[in-house]
């Protein structure tokens, strides 16, 4: 192979890209336990503690997260119990997600050129401020919408690995067009991380709402099931790139498309009292603490 063939950006099919689904390990029996009960009206907290005490790292991620920041809770939970009832059913569901994909999310990502740990941090910065910002106020609602947030990049962690140097020629067409990311993904392969994303939480059997908002997060406006899930994703994922790159809170809602914001029902200064608040959360990471 000549050199000038090998300086090539590999081109994968979304085929070949898919089929690495394969190669990502499916959510544990515990955690679909975990989603199933918490799915059932007629599930009582000892259920739920009982199917999270059935795998040892689920139950300290669930204490751990309990007793955490992102939470706030003054007293301190010591049993799985006190935590499905203090958290609620929905967040012990988010939290069982999360334990899972921590993992995945906190790897290096050389074909995106990100440092182990950046995308995590990213993922639950958007994951926080969608539970913050989400429209309907009920606690399942907003674990709903936490899990959009947190997952929404998974599809990078199929894709880095095609890569190659193609990210070099992504970024510089990014540069040249000024275009987002994920317009040059979809103009050099065909398809975008979004919508790998998409594919790989259908196969984990997520509600279709949900892979809808994770899929179409960076064009909510094709949303048809969960309009207001998808302009939650987005408007949650400006806001994240807009604070890492030193933005203030008065300054993200023109960053925002207002069509999100009145999807979400939420005015430009509502979001920026509500990102204002959030600024001590955005720092920490719960499973850490």
């Amino acid at each position: 192979m000549s050199a000038q063939a090998s300086a090539q950006p590999v081109r994968p099919t979304i085929d070949e890209v898919t089929a690495a689904i394969a190669d990502v390990p499916s959510m544990p029996r515990a955690v679909y336990a975990v989603m199933d009960a918490c799915d059932r009206p007629d599930t009582g907290a000892n259920d739920i503690a009982r199917r999270v005490m059935a795998d040892q790292g689920l139950t300290a991620n669930v204490l751990r997260l309990a007793n955490s920041a992102a939470y706030g809770h003054r007293r301190r939970v010591t049993t799985v119990s006190d935590a499905v009832v203090i958290m609620g059913m929905s967040a012990v569901k988010s939290l069982a997600i999360s334990a899972h994909t921590a993992d995945l999310l906190n790897r290096a990502l050389p074909g995106y050129a990100m440092r182990r740990g950046e995308l995590w941090h990213h993922s639950l910065n958007v994951a926080f401020v969608c539970r913050a910002i989400a429209r309907d106020p009920g606690s399942q609602a907003r674990e709903e919408a936490f899990v959009a947030g947190l997952l929404h990049d998974m599809g990078k962690v199929l894709l880095s690995g095609f890569l190659g140097d193609g990210f070099d020629t992504l970024t510089r067409a990014a540069h040249e067009r000024r275009s987002p990311l994920n317009e040059c993904e979809r103009d050099l392969l065909g398809f975008d991380h979004a919508e790998l994303g998409a594919r790989l939480t259908h196969e984990w059997r997520f509600p279709g709402r949900l892979v809808e908002a994770i899929g179409v997060h960076h064009h909510p406006d094709d949303a048809t099931l969960a309009p207001g899930l998808a302009a939650c994703v987005s408007t949650a994922d400006a806001v994240a790139h807009a604070l890492a790159a030193g933005i203030g809170p008065d300054y993200i809602p023109h960053l925002v498309d207002e069509a999100w914001l009145d999807e979400l029902d939420l005015t430009p200064r509502e979001l920026a009292g509500r990102v204002a608040e959030l600024r001590p959360l955005l720092d920490s990471d719960p499973l850490a603490e």
